[in-house]
């Protein structure tokens, strides 16, 4: 849209872009409504509608490539695989090739639109352990909302530990936190503003009171799974709630383990204190635009009350009564 946008208009900045996107405004609707039409399709007439993500076609191309084929009813014959059939069509069908094609460089499509505009990066994920391969059992942290995990962690019996915060106390460290990744080319974000963005739900993660409730019902429903746990509470009773943490993972502290002492030794070595003082968390990086120390900050219950006037009691008292 950048590159489309009249010169006689001033340039969208990322916030405003954010804004009408998670408003749904955009060229062709709403984004999610747009996805979830055509998934729903493809689950009720599958002969018919073919759904696929691009990060899938990215991490397995050839696999992709041959369900596509089978789709369309052209399946690759024994001697197309052969003779590498596949393999040319990727190629030929590769972002750097298409992309540096002279008419995709230099060739138009009206008086005013080139087609370079539609080629910017070549968008692969980032590099990820390959999980099968690590010993177990593994351990992933994420903030993937409850509705948006994959089956095979709902259906396998993996044991999720969810820990909640305030969320007063939430929006003051999302806030610092996003001040610190903001662009210098962007005016800073008021607390007026990221308050009104979160009572309205605009988080990275989705509404917070939705996310929390997910893992708080499915706590209700199989607790043998699910550990909730909420932050204020681990502060204040930490080695109450280590102990049943490890319980929790079935591998709770021994008579000898309790007389040494080690749940005040791991208490010690997770410490706020200690973990921010670490020389990789101090100075190390996560990228280039992320620096470790951007996720440290007071690590406090009730720093929320030094920067809030307003307060979000009433939506969190609506949302998620009896949890807060």
């Amino acid at each position: 849209m950048t590159k489309m946008r009249s010169k006689d208009l001033r340039p969208l900045s990322l916030e405003e872009a954010f804004k009408l996107f998670s408003k749904g405004l955009s060229g062709y609707g709403p984004f999610w409504d747009h996805v979830l039409g055509y998934w729903k399709a493809s689950m009720e007439c599958p002969q018919r509608i073919f759904f696929l993500r691009y990060e899938e076609l990215k991490k397995e191309t050839l696999i992709n490539v041959r369900r596509l084929a089978e789709f369309l009813g052209q399946p690759f014959s024994m001697e197309e695989e052969r003779e590498r059939v596949m393999e040319e069509i990727i190629e030929l069908c590769s972002f750097k090739r298409l992309s540096n094609l002279e008419v995709n460089k230099n060739g138009t499509i009206n008086a005013f639109t080139k087609n370079d505009i539609f080629f910017r990066k070549e968008l692969t994920q980032p590099p990820i352990a390959d999980a099968e391969k690590l010993p177990s059992p593994r351990l992933f942290a994420a903030h993937i909302p409850y509705t948006s995990l994959p089956k095979s962690i709902l259906c396998y019996g993996c044991k999720i530990v969810y820990v909640c915060r305030n969320s007063k106390d939430v929006l003051i460290s999302l806030w610092h936190h996003m001040a610190k990744m903001r662009s210098k080319d962007l005016p800073p974000l008021s607390l007026e503003e990221a308050f009104k963005l979160f009572s309205k739900g605009l988080s990275w993660y989705g509404p917070f009171w939705d996310h929390v409730l997910g893992y708080w019902n499915a706590s209700l429903e199989c607790p043998q799974r699910f550990f909730f746990l909420r932050y204020e509470e681990l502060k204040k009773e930490t080695s109450i709630n280590v102990r049943r943490l490890a319980e929790f993972l079935g591998q709770p502290f021994s008579v000898e383990e309790e007389r040494e002492r080690v749940v005040e030794e791991i208490t010690e070595l997770c410490s706020f204190g200690r973990l921010s003082n670490l020389e990789v968390n101090k100075n190390g990086s996560r990228n280039a635009i992320n620096k470790n120390d951007m996720f440290f900050r007071k690590g406090e219950v009730g720093d929320w009350s030094n920067h809030l006037a307003e307060n979000l009691d009433q939506i969190t008292n609506e949302k998620l009564h009896g949890i807060f």
